[in-house]
């Protein structure tokens, strides 16, 4: 495994989750709410996943592994929301 290597896509994936925080705040407090915080560390986990899943370091890999930072974590969240509010079948 090379550490640069994880370093860079987590790198990336931080990145991509700070600018999603970015483009999203109203005011420097949301950048330390909890909301955030937890952008920047899904952010982290993906830059990891997406290393250890496409591992080949070159220029396309890094523009994806920043998009998916961005995006990751509304889509995360996206499936926890569709799975909290599905109805229940009747038993």
């Amino acid at each position: 495994m090379n550490i640069e290597q994880l370093a860079y896509f987590i790198g990336l994936g931080f990145v991509g989750a700070l600018l999603y925080v970015l483009r999203n705040s109203t005011s420097y407090k949301d950048f330390w709410g909890f909301d955030s915080v937890k952008r920047y560390v899904m952010g982290i986990v993906i830059g990891g996943i997406y290393d250890v899943l496409y591992s080949d370091y070159n220029f396309p890999n890094s523009i994806m592994c920043l998009i998916a930072g961005y995006s990751g974590t509304s889509f995360i969240d996206w499936i926890i929301t569709k799975f909290q509010s599905e109805p229940t079948a009747p038993s």
